[in-house]
């Protein structure tokens, strides 16, 4: 008889031990829990759910979505709850969620030249890709399509085995479950779940708790802050903006303002998402409150983020169009932006030519940037002028060229345009 592996009596054991003391916390998303409220994600990154499916030899199932996608929000609530769905992905697959605003997001949108969301992707355990669709799926569509990437995968599941990366982060929250408080702990723990993307605002706020505020001077702790200081509702924004100068002094104006103005927008988002512009009214308090570079022209891109993401077109070209009428001196950054959004969103042509004069103008102020003229080739090509716009495609590639720059995306652009296709949204 063969002496069974040690290593793998451990982790039975630690897994029976973790699964009796710590039922109200979830390790693995991929471990069958019928009885939830919907289907459960893998808690990681990319990169380590790969690592697991490669452990387990399962495939992979890549869900991305966008927030305000009103197919995302039905998908998660007509199907991702359904029993049958939950039993079968969580048996057989390693599920991973995937915001496509987040940095990972944009790598598969670009990748995989996502372009409808929600995006559903399947890979075999070596991250080759099996099959991939987009949109609303009935619950008869999503598990057909995961019987066939999991015919396609080819390989037995195995139970068991699991990587120290894993195991050291169940320890610590193991630890936590059983006492252990002390800041050095809490300071580690709270860095572990956000990079697992577990839920990490209670571990912060109890690490400044014991810290205490008036001590929170240290570089080691203005990090941490700064750090944590993604949600204008949370105690480290706030801590941010009452000593705005201290991080200041350490980060340089630049990047602090950065920061501010990431999280807040992310906080418009969300209140476009739920329709409340009372919730709009008040990040505006927010932003007066954060002091920040041309904060004007920030409160006006971020009503028309609040418009876009709510998709009240109306609003959105009327707010534009008046703003940049009243405001001749505009950055180029900012006149190039509302271009684009004006290339993604709307298709008045009569807009689209009023946008032309924006996308010109941010070409004359820094001719050498040449994502700003790609803008101007797909403005063209939507309004009909197709000779034209290929010209300024292959035009912004002799820029990039001359200048230094990845003009991938321009290439796209130029074959879109030859092919007669609608033009990649991702561009800029």
């Amino acid at each position: 008889m063969n002496k069974p592996n040690i290593i793998n009596v451990f982790v039975a054991i630690a897994f029976f031990t973790l699964s009796h003391s710590m039922q109200s916390i979830q390790i693995f998303a991929n471990t069958p829990n019928i009885q939830g409220s919907s289907l459960d994600f893998f808690v990681g990154t990319w990169e380590q759910a790969c690592e697991m499916a490669e452990a387990r030899q399962k495939p992979l199932f890549v869900y991305v979505y966008v927030n305000y996608e009103r197919e995302c929000n039905q998908m998660e609530k007509e199907v991702f709850s359904d029993s049958e769905v939950k039993n079968f992905y969580q048996t057989n697959f390693i599920n991973l969620k995937i915001n496509l605003h987040s940095s990972k997001g944009t790598f598969f949108r670009q990748t995989y030249q996502l372009h409808d969301f929600p995006g559903l992707l399947f890979f075999d355990y070596k991250k080759k890709m099996i099959t991939q669709d987009s949109g609303f799926k009935s619950i008869a569509e999503f598990i057909r399509m995961g019987k066939y990437a999991l015919k396609s995968n080819r390989h037995r599941p195995v139970a068991g085995v699991i990587s120290p990366i894993y195991t050291d982060f169940i320890e610590k929250k193991m630890q936590y479950e059983n006492g252990v408080r002390h800041t050095d702990f809490l300071y580690t723990l709270a860095y572990d779940l956000k990079k697992f993307n577990d839920s990490f605002h209670p571990i912060v706020h109890e690490y400044i708790e014991r810290i205490g505020v008036e001590n929170l001077t240290k570089h080691k702790h203005l990090n941490f802050i700064f750090d944590f200081s993604d949600d204008i509702y949370s105690q480290p924004f706030e801590i941010l903006l009452a000593h705005k100068q201290r991080y200041v002094d350490l980060f340089g104006k630049e990047k602090v303002d950065n920061r501010i103005k990431r999280s807040i927008r992310s906080a418009v988002i969300l209140a476009a998402r739920y329709q409340s512009f009372e919730a709009f009214e008040s990040i505006k308090h927010t932003i007066d409150k954060s002091a920040l570079t041309n904060q004007r022209d920030f409160e006006f891109l971020m009503l028309t983020v609040y418009y876009e993401n709510a998709q009240k077109w109306t609003d959105f070209t009327n707010l534009i169009e008046e703003y940049t009428r009243q405001n001749p001196y505009l950055e180029a950054a900012i006149l190039n932006d509302l271009a684009w959004r004006y290339v993604v969103n709307i298709d008045d042509k009569n807009k689209l030519q009023e946008a032309l004069t924006w996308s010109e103008k941010a070409m004359k102020m820094s001719p050498q940037v040449f994502k700003y003229r790609e803008t101007y080739a797909s403005l063209l090509y939507k309004i009909g002028k197709k000779s034209k716009a290929l010209k300024e495609a292959e035009t912004a590639m002799v820029i990039a060229r001359r200048y230094g720059g990845d003009y991938t995306t321009t290439i796209k652009l130029s074959q879109a345009i030859r092919g007669n296709q609608t033009p990649p949204t991702d561009l800029n």
